[in-house]
């Protein structure tokens, strides 16, 4: 499951609002919108928030690529 497909089934699941889950981390409605829809990406660290306030594990949704590390000795493609 994508990451954009996991919030807005786990905060279905708990029965809150867009708002709802924005005022518990501190953002705007909005962009838990934008998060939903794959318009946007949480940050590593508000991802972390997300996965504690609704409960679900960052093991089971695909990994973005900017967040998978490279292996060590690996350059970044200019």
């Amino acid at each position: 499951m994508t990451i954009a497909e996991t919030i807005k089934v786990a905060r279905q699941k708990k029965k809150m609002t867009h708002a709802d889950l924005a005022v518990k981390i501190h953002v705007s409605p909005q962009l838990v919108g934008h998060w939903e829809t794959a318009e946007r990406e949480p940050s590593a660290g508000i991802l972390l928030l997300l996965a504690r306030e609704l409960r679900f594990s960052l093991n089971k949704i695909e990994v973005l690529p900017k967040y998978r590390r490279k292996p060590e000795g690996v350059q970044n493609e200019n």
